[in-house]
This record gives C-alpha cells, structure tokens and sequence, in this order.
C-alpha cells in the first residue's frame, strides 16, 4: 500500500501483504528506530481508513520483567537469545488510533502520534536512570544489535497482531472491560465506573443533543474495551467517532489524560450494504407497515416466506404466483403481487439480497472495537422500522448460536429509540423489537437507548435496565445504577469528534 508523505521520513516497507486472511497489513521504519504498523479497512477495493499504531524501539540492558510491569503503558519486550548472547529489546507503543484513509487526515494524525510517541521516550529514559537498567534507541545501537533485532523472523507477525483480532471470529474472542471515566461531580471528584454497568442502558431529557453526548460517550467505552458497537444512526449524527475531538482544553477541565483519539468506523448503507432479508421478516408486522394487514394477502405472504428460503422480494412475487388455484383464489393472488410489486418499485433492491450480522457485529481489531453505523437517515420512517426489525432479529438470531461467555459480545446503540418502536405503524414490529432487547443480553448483547421521555420507553424495556442516565441541565445528569444509590455527575467531553454537542453544551466545572 502507498504510503502518504508523513513526517519524519522516509519510510522503508518491512512488510505489505496480508495477515488471517481478510485483513492487509502494511509495516514501515524510519531511521529513527520508530515502526509503524497500519491495519487496512477495506470496503471492496477502496480503502476506507486504516488503525495506526507506531513503535519506538530500545535496546535495552538489565533485569527489564520486573520495570516493564510497573509501568502504566503499552510496551512489549522481545528477548532474542543464541549460544553466544542473549539480546533485549523494549517496544514502546503508542497505542492504536482509527484514520480515515485521506491524506491530510493520516498526515495529521501519525504527526500527533510521533508527538505522543517521542514524549512517552524522554519519560522513560527518564524512569529508567532510578533502576539498574539501562535504554538506548536503536538507531543508535550497533550495527549488529540492528540487524539483530530486524532479522526476528517472528517481528512483523508479532507487531501485526498486538492489536489484531484472533483468527477465531471477534465475536467468540473474550472482550477485556476497562474502567469508564463517566465525568466529574461538582466537587470536582472524578466519577469512574466499570463499563460493564452500562449494558441496558437508557438515556432520557435533555435535548436531542445533549442525549447523543451520553450515547457518543458510552459508545467510546465501549469500544475502548475491544466491544464492536451497532449503531442504528436515524439521523447521521455518528459520523464524528472517525475523528479525534479537537476539543483538548474541554479534555482537560475534566482531567482526562487519554489522548483524543478517532474509532475504526464503517458506514452501511441500505440497499448497497445492508438489505431487508424477506427470509427474516415478520410477514404480519411487514403487512401492518405497508397497509394490508386485514386482508388475505397476509396469509399468502406468510404462506410463501415459510415454505422455503428466497433470495428476495422478484423470487416471492414468483413463489406466490404458483399458488394460484391451490387454497387461495386468483384475486387474491394477484392483488399480493401487485402489492410487493408496488413495494419492490419504491424500494429498488432494498428488498434483494441478505446481511452479512458476521460484518456488522463482530471485532475487527484486538484493542479497539469497530462502529458500524448503519445510516438509516436517508429511508422513510416505515421501511426503517422494517429494516431495523430485521437486524436486530438476525443479531438476536446470530448471537443464540454462539458459545456462552461472560460479558458481551456486541452492544447496539438506538438514538430516538421510540421511532423503532412506534406502535402507530406497527403493533407486531414493535412489540417483537421490545421482546428482542430483552432477550440481548441472554445472549451476550448489550444495548444503549435514548429517548426524549421514560414514558416513550415500553414499559418491559424500563424494567429490564439496569442504568439509566437522566439529563437535568447542559451535561449536569442523574446516573441511576441497579441496586446503587443514584448520584449526579457532569459527563465528560467525548475523545471523538463530536462538534454538534459541543456547541450546545458548555460544562461549568468550576
């Protein structure tokens, strides 16, 4: 892969291929003993963005296990030893950070990580002159220490899949929870939870804005912790999780140390992306949403999806053309097909094909969890209800028929929840997707709501909560937590881009 012009070059390739198949991986070094390793996110052939993690590299003296884990940052420690010696090596890592594969922004951002990089190197020589051991960068090694450490058959693997998924599927591998830094009370106490807590989560007041800070917020952390998130984007407000906030004094009035950082994000479209599967859908609550559910066609739609599996709405209409003269008259066939024929015209090929949930909600990248917002802006609020049905009924599905573990495998984010759920366009849709949410997290998916009003949630989806965020004022909220006492906390800002509710929220921390 082409590597832009970035700072502090040239860049020699170590590597460019591939890696467990579906992912192409790209190393380079400079002659500053610093490596860079991009992990590529491809949509077909186009390069959509890529996670970016750089490497300062030590040779490194002493009795090092011990000092390595008494630090708080990423490093790894590679030992080559042979009959005549025995070679340390000390990688400092930056941590992985998502890039949009467009020039200016992979510039900007591999320059902030050298930054972070070259800081993170001067704190460790630091550190290291109180201990009995001794770091030297290794461009400034020997020759032969050089080539030593670039001859390690095992490094580009090694550097490749520190963050990389599993060869098993994301899905099945064990997500590690961090701590999540939820704000500061107006004492100016830092207010940190598990993540985990947040699992059945409803958020509810405020403005539409200030309700998309906490799902934003929550979406972070969950992907801080390795989770793949699904986000039912109604409106495009997503978007901004590519990008690392540029908001760095908000950051630091609420002593956030971690550095802005923008998420491995993929956008799924309906039609080219993502589809209405006719195999997964309710024929009943289809026929509510498009306005014959009281008549026979119902039972010639239901009748015909049952039979057997097809590739779309063009194969039913085919299907339901053979029962004619069976047990339903020739009317009533013909006046099904002219419905879905209706229907297949003002959606074109919205109806054809099948998702791929493995694509949607599974992890793609070890340290951090990938978005997938699927941008349901742009359909009318009837075939969204459809579509989201479906969706949410293949991951329920999906997930059923893995491996139980602990924790969660996926967790799904619904802004303006009571859309899906608007009983006026559908009564078996809605009450399906209601049923759907409580059985998650069974199944090992969790699932953050939002709406303008408890009242606008179903009354089995507020039982079934266990946190729920109330906005009082700007970013001033009531955390509710199952069987804790409830508290107030400023939400902190977000460390992706989020400009929208930045400007309608100014916190006073003071």
């Amino acid at each position: 892969m082409e590597l832009f012009k970035i700072s502090d070059g040239p860049w020699e390739t170590l590597f460019d291929g591939s890696f467990q198949r579906e992912h192409e991986v790209a190393v380079y070094s400079n002659d500053k003993s610093t490596i860079l390793v991009l992990i590529f996110e491809k949509h077909g052939k186009t390069v959509d963005g890529a996670v970016a993690e750089l490497y300062k590299v030590f040779y490194a003296t002493g009795e090092l296990e011990s000092f390595v884990e008494s630090l708080p940052r990423e490093l790894l420690l590679l030992t080559k030893h042979n009959e005549k010696e025995t070679l340390k090596f000390l990688l400092l890592g930056s941590g992985p950070t998502y890039i949009e594969w467009k020039e200016e922004q992979v510039i900007q951002e591999i320059d902030r990580l050298l930054t972070k990089i070259d800081t993170s190197s001067q704190i460790l020589a630091d550190v290291t002159k109180a201990y009995d051991i001794s770091v030297e960068e290794l461009y400034k090694a020997k020759a032969g220490v050089k080539k030593s450490f670039f001859s390690m058959p095992l490094l580009i693997p090694i550097l490749s899949t520190n963050y990389h998924s599993e060869e098993k599927l994301a899905a099945d591998v064990p997500v590690s929870f961090h701590e999540f830094i939820v704000g500061l009370t107006r004492q100016k106490s830092k207010v940190v939870e598990p993540i985990t807590l947040f699992s059945k989560t409803l958020v509810m007041n405020g403005s539409k804005e200030e309700r998309h800070h906490a799902l934003q917020l929550l979406t972070e952390g969950y992907l801080l912790s390795g989770a793949p998130v699904v986000v039912f984007d109604l409106e495009n407000n997503f978007k901004g999780l590519k990008f690392p906030t540029t908001k760095i004094d908000e950051l630091k009035r609420y002593e956030i140390e971690s550095e802005p950082i923008g998420f491995p994000v993929r956008v799924f479209l309906p039609v080219t992306d993502i589809k209405i599967d006719m195999n997964k859908t309710d024929p009943f609550g289809f026929a509510e949403v498009f306005g014959f559910a009281k008549s026979k066609s119902v039972e010639i739609l239901a009748a015909s999806i049952m039979k057997s599996n097809i590739s779309g709405i063009n194969e039913l209409i085919r299907k339901i053309k053979g029962l004619s003269g069976s047990e339903f008259s020739e009317y009533e066939v013909n006046r099904t097909i002219r419905i879905l024929l209706l229907i297949g015209k003002s959606h074109p090929n919205l109806f054809e094909g099948t998702n791929s949930v493995e694509e949607i909600a599974t992890r793609k990248v070890k340290s951090l969890g990938r978005g997938s917002i699927l941008d349901l802006s742009g359909i009318d609020e009837k075939t969204r209800m459809v579509l989201a049905h479906n969706i949410l009924s293949q991951l329920l599905e999906y997930f059923k028929g893995k491996e139980k573990q602990q924790g969660l495998k996926t967790v799904v984010v619904i802004p303006d929840a009571k859309v899906l759920l608007d009983e006026k366009i559908s009564p078996s849709l809605s009450k399906d997707i209601s049923s759907i949410l409580t059985q998650f997290e069974k199944n090992g998916v969790g699932y953050v709501l939002s709406n303008e009003s408890e009242l606008d949630f179903p009354q089995t989806i507020v039982q079934n909560s266990e946190a729920q965020i109330s906005f009082i004022q700007q970013n001033d909220c009531a955390v509710q937590l199952k069987g804790r006492k409830g508290y107030r906390v400023l939400l902190r800002p977000t460390l992706s881009s989020n400009d929208a509710q930045m400007q309608s929220v100014q916190a006073k921390t003071a």
